[in-house]
């Protein structure tokens, strides 16, 4: 999605991750730190008790800033 809009990783400045009640909220977080390793952004782990499909574990949101 980032690149259909002209984007990268540099771009993007928030990161939302949501992980089912019970995830690991800290194997989460390094997950996205692995993922982003040169391009760190904010990053905001939290677990929610359901998503609206239960097959569903996690669910990531971005915010970036496209020039």
């Amino acid at each position: 999605m980032l690149a259909e809009a002209g984007a990268d990783q540099r771009h993007v400045a928030r990161l939302n991750i949501y992980l089912q009640a019970g995830g690991d909220v800290t194997a989460g977080y390094q997950a996205a730190a692995e993922v982003w390793g040169q391009h760190p952004t904010a990053i905001t782990v939290l677990q929610v008790s359901a998503f609206a499909r239960p097959d569903v574990l996690v669910e990531i949101d971005a915010l970036a800033v496209v020039p």
